[in-house]
């Protein structure tokens, strides 16, 4: 390993990098579920979003260990997972909070008024008492502010992206890479 294009890249810097993508990633969940309540396909895909996130990172630190050759090691390669989650965290967060402040200011009450009617609506004695629970939080002016949903929806996403991405980094060295032949120079 003689030259820096040898040097196997950081993965804070890998994780940093995808994180972008990631963060478009998460972004497109908080809008499918943001609008699930209104349009049942955004439901759907934000179901099949999330679902499919465990995927997507398997995908990516796979990419890592086979463009290292091989030789990334399985904490290295959780850092990665870990570090994206944490940038593309950071990115879905100021886009919900500027979401939630400036362009539907009512967001969180007004998902509260559809949840009580969606409650109201069922006729379960559960579903009477969390109606029940959510107006008094309402009116008693105790549901969460925009800022307690984003630092809620960035915790979420490093304590996911902690757990996730363990076995993902284990999944992800267990089909090994075949040497590449060296390279002649003419």
């Amino acid at each position: 390993m003689d030259s820096k294009k040898d040097i196997l890249p950081s993965p804070f810097r890998r994780g940093a990098d995808r994180g972008f993508i990631f963060g478009a990633y998460f972004v497109a969940i908080f809008f499918a579920g943001a609008f699930s309540m209104s349009n049942p396909l955004c439901n759907i895909a934000a179901i099949v979003l999330v679902l499919a996130l465990p995927y997507c990172l398997y995908l990516s630190l796979r990419r890592s260990y086979v463009a290292d050759k091989g030789f990334s090691y399985f904490s290295s390669l959780w850092n990665e997972g870990v570090i994206t989650f944490i940038c593309g965290g950071l990115i879905a967060s100021v886009v919900s909070l500027i979401y939630m402040i400036w362009i539907e200011p009512g967001f969180v009450s007004t998902r509260a008024e559809l949840l009580i009617k969606a409650y109201d609506s069922l006729q379960i004695p559960e579903a009477a008492e969390l109606s029940t629970m959510l107006r008094a939080a309402r009116d008693q002016h105790m549901l969460p502010r925009p800022i307690d949903m984003t630092l809620s929806l960035l915790w979420l996403s490093i304590v996911l992206g902690t757990i996730l991405s363990l076995p993902c980094a284990a999944f992800a060295r267990i089909k090994k890479v075949k040497p590449s032949a060296p390279q002649i120079k003419k």
